[in-house]
Protein backbone atom coordinates (compact mmCIF):
# COMPACT_ATOMS: atom_id res chain seq x y z
CA UNK A 1 0.00 0.00 0.00
CA UNK A 2 1.22 3.49 -0.89
CA UNK A 3 0.34 6.87 0.63
CA UNK A 4 0.17 9.75 -1.86
CA UNK A 5 -0.51 13.47 -1.68
CA UNK A 6 -3.67 13.81 -3.75
CA UNK A 7 -3.93 16.56 -6.36
CA UNK A 8 -7.21 17.96 -7.64
CA UNK A 9 -7.19 15.80 -10.76
CA UNK A 10 -7.21 12.70 -8.52
CA UNK A 11 -10.04 13.75 -6.18
CA UNK A 12 -12.72 11.76 -8.01
CA UNK A 13 -10.58 8.64 -7.63
CA UNK A 14 -11.20 8.69 -3.87
CA UNK A 15 -14.82 9.89 -3.89
CA UNK A 16 -16.61 6.47 -3.98
CA UNK A 17 -15.85 5.62 -0.35
CA UNK A 18 -15.29 8.97 1.38
CA UNK A 19 -17.69 11.32 -0.38
CA UNK A 20 -16.94 14.32 -2.56
CA UNK A 21 -13.74 16.11 -1.62
CA UNK A 22 -13.83 19.93 -1.76
CA UNK A 23 -11.49 21.28 -4.43
CA UNK A 24 -9.92 24.10 -2.46
CA UNK A 25 -6.41 25.44 -2.02
CA UNK A 26 -7.03 25.32 1.75
CA UNK A 27 -7.54 21.52 1.72
CA UNK A 28 -4.70 19.00 1.94
CA UNK A 29 -5.65 15.42 1.01
CA UNK A 30 -3.63 12.24 1.49
CA UNK A 31 -4.75 9.05 -0.22
CA UNK A 32 -4.01 5.37 0.38
CA UNK A 33 -3.62 3.27 -2.77
CA UNK A 34 -3.29 -0.49 -3.21
CA UNK A 35 -0.18 -0.74 -5.35
CA UNK A 36 -1.04 -4.03 -7.07
CA UNK A 37 -4.10 -2.71 -8.88
CA UNK A 38 -4.19 1.04 -8.14
CA UNK A 39 -7.36 0.86 -6.05
CA UNK A 40 -8.02 3.83 -3.74
CA UNK A 41 -8.64 2.46 -0.25
CA UNK A 42 -8.52 5.47 2.09
CA UNK A 43 -8.19 9.23 2.41
CA UNK A 44 -7.39 11.90 4.98
CA UNK A 45 -8.46 15.52 4.44
CA UNK A 46 -7.15 18.45 6.48
CA UNK A 47 -7.84 22.18 6.30
CA UNK A 48 -4.96 24.65 6.35
CA UNK A 49 -5.73 27.51 8.75
CA UNK A 50 -2.75 29.80 9.14
CA UNK A 51 -0.20 27.85 11.19
CA UNK A 52 -2.71 25.13 12.09
CA UNK A 53 -3.95 22.00 10.35
CA UNK A 54 -7.50 20.86 11.12
CA UNK A 55 -8.25 17.22 10.27
CA UNK A 56 -11.69 17.15 8.65
CA UNK A 57 -11.97 13.37 8.37
CA UNK A 58 -10.12 10.10 7.91
CA UNK A 59 -11.97 7.54 5.79
CA UNK A 60 -11.00 3.95 5.00
CA UNK A 61 -12.84 1.49 2.73
CA UNK A 62 -14.65 -1.24 4.70
CA UNK A 63 -12.47 -4.08 3.40
CA UNK A 64 -9.31 -2.25 4.48
CA UNK A 65 -10.22 -1.32 8.02
CA UNK A 66 -8.11 -2.60 10.93
CA UNK A 67 -5.10 -2.93 8.63
CA UNK A 68 -3.22 0.21 9.65
CA UNK A 69 -4.39 2.38 6.74
CA UNK A 70 -5.67 5.27 8.90
CA UNK A 71 -2.48 5.17 10.98
CA UNK A 72 -0.31 5.46 7.86
CA UNK A 73 -2.41 8.35 6.50
CA UNK A 74 -2.12 10.19 9.79
CA UNK A 75 1.62 9.53 10.02
CA UNK A 76 2.14 10.95 6.51
CA UNK A 77 0.31 14.15 7.45
CA UNK A 78 2.28 14.62 10.68
CA UNK A 79 5.66 13.95 9.06
CA UNK A 80 5.01 16.39 6.22
CA UNK A 81 3.63 19.03 8.60
CA UNK A 82 6.72 18.77 10.79
CA UNK A 83 9.04 18.91 7.80
CA UNK A 84 7.26 21.93 6.33
CA UNK A 85 8.17 23.93 9.44
CA UNK A 86 5.24 26.33 9.03
CA UNK A 87 2.66 24.66 11.27
CA UNK A 88 2.42 24.77 15.07
CA UNK A 89 -0.28 22.18 15.71
CA UNK A 90 -2.70 19.66 14.20
CA UNK A 91 -6.23 19.39 15.59
CA UNK A 92 -9.20 17.11 15.09
CA UNK A 93 -12.74 17.11 16.50
CA UNK A 94 -14.32 13.86 17.65
CA UNK A 95 -17.80 12.69 18.57
CA UNK A 96 -18.26 11.21 22.02
CA UNK A 97 -18.87 7.68 20.70
CA UNK A 98 -15.88 7.60 18.32
CA UNK A 99 -13.72 5.29 20.41
CA UNK A 100 -11.74 4.02 17.41
CA UNK A 101 -10.89 7.55 16.25
CA UNK A 102 -9.86 8.56 19.75
CA UNK A 103 -7.62 5.49 20.09
CA UNK A 104 -5.95 6.19 16.72
CA UNK A 105 -5.19 9.81 17.57
CA UNK A 106 -4.08 9.06 21.11
CA UNK A 107 -1.65 6.39 19.84
CA UNK A 108 -0.17 8.98 17.45
CA UNK A 109 0.55 11.34 20.34
CA UNK A 110 -2.54 13.57 20.27
CA UNK A 111 -3.82 14.98 23.55
CA UNK A 112 -7.59 14.51 23.77
CA UNK A 113 -9.66 16.86 25.90
CA UNK A 114 -13.32 17.50 26.53
CA UNK A 115 -14.33 21.10 25.86
CA UNK A 116 -17.26 23.25 26.84
CA UNK A 117 -17.77 24.36 23.25
CA UNK A 118 -20.88 23.34 21.38
CA UNK A 119 -20.72 22.29 17.76
CA UNK A 120 -23.74 23.07 15.66
CA UNK A 121 -24.02 22.04 12.01
CA UNK A 122 -26.88 22.75 9.63
CA UNK A 123 -27.36 23.54 5.92
CA UNK A 124 -28.55 26.97 4.87
CA UNK A 125 -31.75 25.31 3.66
CA UNK A 126 -32.61 24.49 7.31
CA UNK A 127 -33.12 28.18 8.11
CA UNK A 128 -36.89 28.85 7.91
CA UNK A 129 -37.72 31.48 5.31
CA UNK A 130 -40.30 33.16 7.56
CA UNK A 131 -37.54 34.13 10.02
CA UNK A 132 -35.65 36.21 7.51
CA UNK A 133 -36.33 39.87 6.98
CA UNK A 134 -38.53 40.05 10.11
CA UNK A 135 -38.28 43.72 11.05
CA UNK A 136 -39.67 43.03 14.54
CA UNK A 137 -36.29 41.78 15.76
CA UNK A 138 -34.45 44.89 14.58
CA UNK A 139 -32.16 43.61 11.82
CA UNK A 140 -31.47 47.24 10.98
CA UNK A 141 -29.48 47.60 14.21
CA UNK A 142 -26.62 45.52 12.84
CA UNK A 143 -23.73 46.94 10.83
CA UNK A 144 -21.07 45.18 8.82
CA UNK A 145 -17.86 44.62 10.70
CA UNK A 146 -16.02 46.70 8.09
CA UNK A 147 -18.18 49.70 9.12
CA UNK A 148 -17.16 49.54 12.79
CA UNK A 149 -14.39 52.05 13.64
CA UNK A 150 -11.02 50.38 14.05
CA UNK A 151 -10.59 51.93 17.51
CA UNK A 152 -13.91 50.43 18.66
CA UNK A 153 -12.80 47.00 17.45
CA UNK A 154 -9.45 47.37 19.16
CA UNK A 155 -11.00 48.37 22.49
CA UNK A 156 -13.41 45.45 22.38
CA UNK A 157 -10.57 43.05 21.62
CA UNK A 158 -8.56 44.25 24.59
CA UNK A 159 -11.35 44.93 27.09
CA UNK A 160 -14.57 43.08 26.22
CA UNK A 161 -17.26 44.26 28.64
CA UNK A 162 -18.87 40.85 29.07
CA UNK A 163 -17.60 37.67 27.49
CA UNK A 164 -19.19 34.22 27.60
CA UNK A 165 -17.91 32.85 24.30
CA UNK A 166 -14.45 32.09 22.97
CA UNK A 167 -11.79 34.74 23.66
CA UNK A 168 -11.94 37.26 20.86
CA UNK A 169 -8.79 37.28 18.69
CA UNK A 170 -6.35 40.09 19.42
CA UNK A 171 -5.87 42.26 17.51
CA UNK A 172 -9.44 42.18 16.20
CA UNK A 173 -9.42 43.33 12.57
CA UNK A 174 -12.34 43.43 10.15
CA UNK A 175 -10.20 42.28 7.21
CA UNK A 176 -9.50 38.96 8.94
CA UNK A 177 -13.13 37.84 8.65
CA UNK A 178 -15.75 37.16 6.00
CA UNK A 179 -16.63 40.61 4.66
CA UNK A 180 -20.30 39.85 3.95
CA UNK A 181 -21.12 37.68 6.98
CA UNK A 182 -19.45 39.41 9.96
CA UNK A 183 -21.52 41.98 11.87
CA UNK A 184 -21.73 44.02 15.05
CA UNK A 185 -24.49 45.70 17.05
CA UNK A 186 -23.46 49.09 18.44
CA UNK A 187 -25.02 51.02 21.32
CA UNK A 188 -23.66 54.44 22.24
CA UNK A 189 -20.50 53.73 20.28
CA UNK A 190 -19.76 50.42 22.01
CA UNK A 191 -20.08 46.85 20.75
CA UNK A 192 -22.92 44.98 22.48
CA UNK A 193 -23.10 42.17 19.91
CA UNK A 194 -20.51 40.65 17.62
CA UNK A 195 -20.56 37.85 15.04
CA UNK A 196 -17.34 36.81 13.29
CA UNK A 197 -17.53 34.45 10.32
CA UNK A 198 -15.01 32.69 8.12
CA UNK A 199 -15.40 30.68 4.93
CA UNK A 200 -13.81 27.23 4.83
CA UNK A 201 -14.07 25.31 1.55
CA UNK A 202 -17.77 24.44 1.13
CA UNK A 203 -18.94 25.63 4.54
CA UNK A 204 -19.38 28.81 6.53
CA UNK A 205 -18.02 28.88 10.06
CA UNK A 206 -19.43 31.29 12.62
CA UNK A 207 -16.34 31.29 14.80
CA UNK A 208 -17.42 33.85 17.39
CA UNK A 209 -20.86 34.97 18.57
CA UNK A 210 -21.33 37.38 21.46
CA UNK A 211 -24.28 39.23 22.97
CA UNK A 212 -23.99 41.48 26.00
CA UNK A 213 -26.44 40.79 28.86
CA UNK A 214 -27.58 44.39 28.38
CA UNK A 215 -28.57 43.61 24.77
CA UNK A 216 -29.99 40.04 24.74
CA UNK A 217 -31.59 40.52 21.32
CA UNK A 218 -28.19 41.13 19.74
CA UNK A 219 -27.57 37.40 19.24
CA UNK A 220 -30.84 37.01 17.34
CA UNK A 221 -30.17 40.12 15.28
CA UNK A 222 -26.70 38.92 14.30
CA UNK A 223 -27.63 35.31 13.56
CA UNK A 224 -30.60 36.22 11.40
CA UNK A 225 -28.71 38.99 9.57
CA UNK A 226 -25.95 36.46 8.76
CA UNK A 227 -28.57 33.90 7.69
CA UNK A 228 -30.21 36.47 5.43
CA UNK A 229 -26.90 37.27 3.74
CA UNK A 230 -25.85 33.61 3.51
CA UNK A 231 -29.08 32.59 1.78
CA UNK A 232 -28.49 35.26 -0.84
CA UNK A 233 -24.84 34.34 -1.37
CA UNK A 234 -24.62 30.54 -1.20
CA UNK A 235 -26.40 27.39 -2.44
CA UNK A 236 -28.97 25.85 -0.04
CA UNK A 237 -26.78 22.82 0.71
CA UNK A 238 -23.89 24.97 2.01
CA UNK A 239 -23.17 24.00 5.62
CA UNK A 240 -23.18 26.52 8.42
CA UNK A 241 -20.98 25.61 11.39
CA UNK A 242 -21.12 27.34 14.73
CA UNK A 243 -18.01 26.31 16.61
CA UNK A 244 -18.75 28.03 19.90
CA UNK A 245 -21.75 29.95 21.14
CA UNK A 246 -22.73 31.91 24.21
CA UNK A 247 -25.52 30.47 26.39
CA UNK A 248 -27.98 33.02 24.99
CA UNK A 249 -27.05 32.19 21.42
CA UNK A 250 -27.25 28.45 22.15
CA UNK A 251 -30.82 28.78 23.40
CA UNK A 252 -31.67 30.85 20.35
CA UNK A 253 -30.34 28.16 17.99
CA UNK A 254 -32.33 25.49 19.81
CA UNK A 255 -35.47 27.58 19.42
CA UNK A 256 -35.01 28.53 15.78
CA UNK A 257 -33.47 25.28 14.54
CA UNK A 258 -34.77 22.45 16.75
CA UNK A 259 -33.51 19.73 14.39
CA UNK A 260 -29.87 20.85 14.27
CA UNK A 261 -27.05 18.52 15.25
CA UNK A 262 -25.32 19.70 18.41
CA UNK A 263 -22.56 17.71 20.06
CA UNK A 264 -20.30 18.33 23.01
CA UNK A 265 -16.87 19.09 21.64
CA UNK A 266 -14.01 16.62 22.01
CA UNK A 267 -10.75 18.02 20.69
CA UNK A 268 -7.60 16.07 19.86
CA UNK A 269 -4.49 18.23 19.55
CA UNK A 270 -0.95 17.45 18.40
CA UNK A 271 1.80 20.03 18.91
CA UNK A 272 4.44 20.03 16.19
Amino acid sequence: MQIILVDKEQYDWFAPFCGGLPKSEAIVVYGAVEESDGTAVGALAATVDGTNLEIEYICVADAWRRKGVARKLLRALLLDARQAGMFSRVRAHLFEDDAAGAALLRAAGFIITQTDDKLCHFPISAIPDHLLGNSKIGLGESVRLSEVPAETLRQFGVHPAEQDALPVPVPLRAQDYHERLSFAVLRQGEIVGLLLAAQEANKISLCYLYASPSAPRAAAILLLRAAQEAKALYPPETEVRIAAVSPAAGMLIDKLLPDTLRETGIVAEYRL
